[in-house]
């Protein structure tokens, strides 16, 4: 076996550059990868940065919209509120008017009753005074006597229940012809012989010679029928 020959000084020097040159290469390989390492993981840091800001941003909206939808909530819930709080008030408000016209048209009614009565209870009474003798039944041969009708037309007239009274313009008269019993003045029957040209006047004035039901004599005797004039504002 031969010796191996010693390698010369040239080839000693090729070898340790060519080993320098392996480490350099190496050690570039080396960085290269750590720096893409480490764009790497910034990029994924900064990728998650940016995933927690719009996350953060979703619950900033979210929680945005969910205030808003909540004040809208509270806002309709206070003009419910309201708008039941003002459907009571004019509703009691409706009430109390209704209420009060009630009233007022009670306390008319009584006030025109205790007139009514008050004036039926005196022509009664004259009557009486002036019926001594008689025999009660009607005078078919002679009329009623002066101012007989006026009496009738205003014990009428304050029988009469018309709140409306302000509505009409004027004072049209109705003409009533009113059929009585000749032996007690009780009223048979009532029409309308010519209206005032105010149909719910008419009827008011119909209605009081119904409720009045009985017509006071005159000295003693009825007369029929009776002709019975009314205007709203008759001051007999």
């Amino acid at each position: 076996m031969q010796p191996q020959p010693e390698p010369d000084e040239a080839q000693i020097a090729l070898q340790r550059k060519r080993k320098l040159e392996a480490q350099h290469k190496a050690q570039e390989r080396a960085q290269l990868e750590a720096q893409r390492k480490l764009a790497a993981q910034k990029k994924l840091v900064e990728a998650q940065k940016l995933e927690d800001q719009q996350l953060a941003e979703q619950k900033r909206e979210a929680k945005r919209l969910a205030k808003q939808k909540l004040e809208r909530q509270q806002q309709l819930e206070e003009q419910k509120l309201e708008a039941k709080k003002l459907a009571e008030q004019k509703k009691l408000e409706k009430q109390r008017e209704l209420a009060a016209q009630k009233k007022q048209a009670q306390q008319l009614a009584r006030e025109q009753k205790a007139a009514r009565d008050a004036y039926l209870k005196s022509m009664m009474a004259q009557a009486g005074d002036g019926a001594a003798g008689s025999t009660g039944t009607a005078a078919r041969t002679s009329g009623p006597s002066g101012g007989y009708g006026a009496r009738l037309a205003t014990l009428v007239k304050q029988n009469v229940v018309y709140p409306q009274l302000a509505q009409i313009q004027g004072n049209p008269q109705v003409l009533l012809s009113v059929t009585l019993d000749p032996n007690t003045g009780e009223v048979v029957g009532v029409h309308v012989k010519r209206s005032s040209g105010v149909p719910s006047w008419d009827a008011a004035v119909v209605r009081a010679v119904q409720r009045l039901g009985r017509f006071p004599s005159d000295h003693g005797r009825w007369y029929t029928p009776m002709d019975v004039q009314a205007g709203p504002r008759d001051t007999h």
